[in-house]
């Protein structure tokens, strides 16, 4: 695990071995947050981070909230 800083955002990064080890976010975000600790304006910018990411680099970025 480490601490990532983009855009002004921290983000904590953890690298997984298997994309099955990562909760899949509805088709229409990048963030799943069951447990509504994100709020609407956080969700959108973390949203439009991944899809920069995405499109500038291929890579993908996806954000699970637990409780």
């Amino acid at each position: 695990e480490r601490l990532v800083r983009s855009k002004g955002a921290t983000v904590l990064a953890k690298r997984v071995s298997s994309p099955n080890e990562v909760p899949s976010p509805a088709a229409k975000s990048w963030v799943s947050d069951t447990v509504g600790i994100l709020n609407p304006h956080a969700v959108n910018r973390i949203n439009n981070m991944a899809t920069e990411l995405r499109r500038d680099t291929g890579a993908e970025l996806v954000v699970v909230m637990l409780a």
